[in-house]
């Protein structure tokens, strides 16, 4: 599976996209990224790493997970994940 990496997460892995197998859902698949890239871990996974941290948002396929099944989400091998950090502006 493609995995896309913006602004602050580009900068915490050096790079702007990986591949990786699919893992079976969000969840497994941000833990997962969490061991390869440490730094990730506090900005995509709350403290018990049991759901999205507050600062990222993440898309499947183009569609936030928040409108989808949100870390249960199912992926495949198929599938392009995008990781941004949550930025405001005025």
């Amino acid at each position: 599976m493609k995995i896309k990496f913006f602004a602050t997460y580009r900068a915490i892995t050096r790079c702007n996209e990986t591949n990786i197998p699919a893992e079976e859902n969000i969840l497994s698949l941000l833990r997962e990224l969490s061991k390869i890239y440490p730094g990730l871990r506090d900005k995509i996974l709350n403290p018990e790493g049991t759901d999205i941290g507050l600062e990222a948002i993440i898309l499947v396929n183009g569609r936030n997970i928040v409108h989808l099944n949100g870390v249960d989400t199912k992926i495949t091998d198929d599938d392009t994940v995008a990781l941004f950090p949550l930025v405001a502006g005025g």
